[in-house]
């Protein structure tokens, strides 16, 4: 008769945590547990933990099975807490008792990676972003987290490999046209960075300097500060803390020759942002604002 309540309460429970309903499922795990409890559904019960954020709680409980039987899923869900709470060294210390066991899961190949990109060690990060891919993993992010790290080491034509791979893989994804943007930016070739500022601005919750860097394309490859203008707008539209684009906005203008307006910018910044306005006294771009009355107002 308990076992039977017990299945019930923790098909249930399994039922709800499906549904999203995160607290209810919690409650009818507890409830199961008063009767019995069996290590595969303790197992769900700190997984479930860690997805109300409950770290703690959940490390207890894979702690407590490991305790009493050498559980993979335990090893990997402690491995997933260190790496949230910031432990990158004490979670490869885990994924790697996890591959010493022969476990070729992709996830624990890209996991692993991405705590060999966090403590910087990019040769580590793309040996097993390939692993991951070589295990048949999604290659999204894979390819996208190798683009990034030879993008960070200036090796712009490898990272431009390595973003198309990924943009054939998932177009639509956030931040991958951005990516593009980045690097063929850096390439000089500026009619495709814009193109992808472009189509990564058509993307629902779009990179927050899309138009920072599309306004930026404009200005640095073609000189045209109207559109260059345009964008830094419609980048402050969307967040008027961006306090790289109030400056740049105010470089724009004087380029333009509005020194008034270049003034408002600066003025904002001098008292939002003021390590902004030692800038104006090096910026190349602003040598015949500096010749200005509003340039010795905002300095005054």
């Amino acid at each position: 008769m308990i076992s039977r309540k017990y299945h019930k309460l923790i098909t249930k429970a399994k039922e709800l945590h499906l549904q999203g309903k995160l607290e209810e499922a919690h409650s009818i795990y507890d409830e199961a547990f008063t009767y019995r409890l069996e290590i595969d559904d303790y197992l769900a019960f700190g997984y479930l933990k860690m997805e109300m954020n409950n770290f703690y709680e959940a490390e207890a409980i894979f702690k407590g099975i490991l305790s009493i039987v050498d559980h993979p899923s335990a090893t990997f869900g402690l491995a997933i807490i260190d790496s949230e709470l910031g432990r990158p060294h004490e979670a490869i210390k885990k994924y790697e008792e996890l591959m010493a066991m022969n476990i070729t899961d992709p996830m624990v190949y890209k996991n692993v990676a991405d705590m060999y990109d966090d403590i910087d060690d990019s040769n580590k990060a793309i040996e097993y972003y390939l692993k991951s891919i070589e295990a048949n993993g999604d290659p999204f992010w894979p390819y996208t987290n190798i683009g990034a790290i030879y993008e960070t080491m200036n090796e712009d034509k490898l990272a431009l490999s390595y973003f198309l791979k990924a943009y054939k893989v998932n177009p639509k994804e956030k931040i991958i046209s951005y990516n593009l943007g980045v690097v063929y930016g850096k390439l000089k070739q500026y009619d495709l960075a814009i193109k992808y500022y472009l189509e990564e601005l058509g993307k629902e919750n779009h990179h927050e300097m899309t138009y920072y860097n599309l306004a930026l394309a404009y200005k640095d490859g073609y000189k045209d500060y109207q559109n260059a203008k345009k964008y830094y707008l419609l980048g402050l539209q969307e967040k008027q803390d961006n306090y790289v684009i109030w400056y740049n906005l105010g470089c724009v203008h004087a380029l333009l020759g509005d020194y008034d307006d270049a003034y408002e910018c600066f003025v904002y910044l001098k008292y939002k942002a003021p390590d902004f306005i030692k800038s104006i006294d090096t910026d190349d771009e602003l040598e015949a604002f500096r010749k200005t009355e509003q340039y010795h107002l905002i300095m005054g």
